[in-house]
């Protein structure tokens, strides 16, 4: 049986200033490294994933790099061959090791192949493998489904008769393939980024078309049958390249609108069944893409992006985050350099309200660029709530850390004071703790859930409050 060892976070939503930042960390890792994704870790720390240049080649290599809580380095890891290697995103799986995925002109059939590489908790290489045809085949995304297994989201353009398809792909974290899908067929199709839904389906976003592309988003069940498909655009070419389940069961997704140079930020929302409800453009002068949009504990959403030229030099890359509501109204917009110019490229929010964001960083314009990763605090509230700001709905936070070992913190929403039934079921539906049953005013609410008594395995907590119900897979990794 878990048990509940604190009660955090309790807050309405208020009208909201940018966080300050806590600290930096660059890692040099004796070449150019750039961060492509970061995860929180069990132990709740950070691993972080991405390229490191090959310079007397002009190629990449995978590079992955493990820290603790603090941002101190605890291990890292170079995984190359004789060609162009790159590790774009990662999860953790059961056994606390890790899954990462890319792609591979070293080990590929023919340009790139799908690439995954499997290590222990340690960074230890357990296996890898590649995936593809004849032609350039890219994983790009991956997420951890309810059953402990992959869930791996690219691009290939090895099927016969099309110039590019959607392309996801399941295995087990030993690497036997459960089943591979295509998806799109029209146009030149491509999925960035991916998620498991409360249900258990799938929701894959991307790009359709070329030159006057369109946003693009597929469901399918687990088994990767396509449920719907939607494409819109308020530009004359936009590309999806992150997405994340929105507050109330519909979906969340951000890119670039428009052709670089002049590219700008997007972040768009809609219903369960991808249908747009608001778009709104973040217009810089330069250029600009968000690559990473999250929901946040106290309602609305965090874009994580850069911006800056690909043409002026007088205009250095910085790290963007833009802070809106739940109707996409804009709260907060915070631009930060790093040494001579810097980027984001993910992050996500902590248990205590603040953010972690990585990316990359030069000292100068003619030092090479390290990782970076910086820890921000938790935006200040001010004492009077603005109407944007009012939490609006009820809404069950996604499980932080997911996997999680012994403890993990559960945040829901509340528009209005409320009695909170908050339990654990394992797979079977068998209840295995109450974590609350009480009245909590409304606001956003965080507990931090003691699961320590319990064995490893997929579970599941559900909120129910004021005739609202929903459900949030939880991974145990002992």
């Amino acid at each position: 049986m878990g048990r509940i060892v604190l009660l955090t976070l309790a807050w309405v939503v208020a009208a909201s200033a940018q966080p300050d930042t806590l600290w930096t960390r660059t890692y040099d890792g004796g070449t150019s490294e750039y961060c492509l994704s970061v995860i929180p870790t069990t132990d709740a720390g950070y691993l972080l994933t991405g390229v490191a240049l090959q310079r007397d080649v002009d190629v990449y290599d995978g590079y992955v790099l493990k820290t603790d809580s603090a941002g101190t380095m605890q291990w890292s890891r170079v995984l190359r061959g004789d060609g162009d290697d790159r590790l774009i995103d990662a999860v953790q799986v059961a056994d606390g090791g890790y899954m990462l995925v890319g792609y591979t002109a070293s080990f590929s059939v023919g340009g790139y192949d799908g690439w995954v590489i499997r290590l222990g908790p340690e960074g230890d290489s357990l296996w890898s493998r590649s995936f593809g045809g004849s032609s350039r085949d890219k994983f790009r995304a991956a997420a951890l489904a309810d059953d402990g297994n992959v869930i791996i989201a690219g691009n290939t353009e090895s099927v016969p008769g099309y110039r590019g398809l959607g392309w996801a792909v399941k295995i087990t974290p030993d690497g036997d393939t459960l089943w591979t899908r295509h998806y799109g067929g029209m146009f030149y199709e491509s999925f960035e980024d991916c998620i498991v839904t409360s249900r258990g389906d799938l929701r894959f976003a991307g790009y359709t078309g070329v030159w006057d592309g369109d946003v693009w988003l597929v469901a399918t069940n687990t088994d990767g049958d396509s449920l719907w498909s939607q494409r819109f655009s308020e530009g004359p070419h936009e590309e999806a390249q992150g997405m994340a389940p929105a507050n109330d069961g519909g979906i969340v997704v951000c890119g670039s609108s428009g052709p670089f140079p002049g590219a700008d930020w997007f972040i768009a929302k809609t219903d369960t069944l991808g249908i747009p409800i608001w778009e709104r453009m973040f217009a810089e002068g330069g250029d600009g893409i968000c690559t990473e949009i999250r929901p946040l504990q106290q309602g609305g959403y965090l874009g994580i992006g850069s911006s800056g030229s690909t043409e002026i030099p007088d205009i250095p890359w910085e790290i963007k985050l833009i802070r809106v509501t739940e109707a996409g109204d804009s709260l907060w917009g915070l631009h930060l350099t790093i040494g001579h110019d810097c980027g984001a490229r993910s992050g996500f929010q902590t248990p205590d309200g603040g953010f972690i964001v990585a990316g990359w960083s030069a000292a100068t314009d003619t030092s090479s660029d390290d990782l970076l990763l910086v820890r921000f605090g938790r935006e200040s509230l001010n004492a009077e709530p603005s109407g944007n700001g009012v939490a609006r709905a009820f809404a069950l936070h996604p499980i932080y850390p997911n996997p999680f070992n012994s403890t993990a913190t559960i945040s829901f929403v509340l528009p209005s004071p409320e009695h909170v039934d908050l339990r654990v079921f394992d797979v079977t539906g068998r209840h295995v703790a109450s974590v609350a049953d009480q009245m909590f005013n409304a606001g956003v609410h965080s507990i931090t859930y003691d699961a320590s008594g319990l064995t490893s395995g997929v579970y599941f907590c559900r909120l129910m409050a004021g005739g609202f119900s929903q459900t949030r897979k939880m991974l145990l990794v002992k």
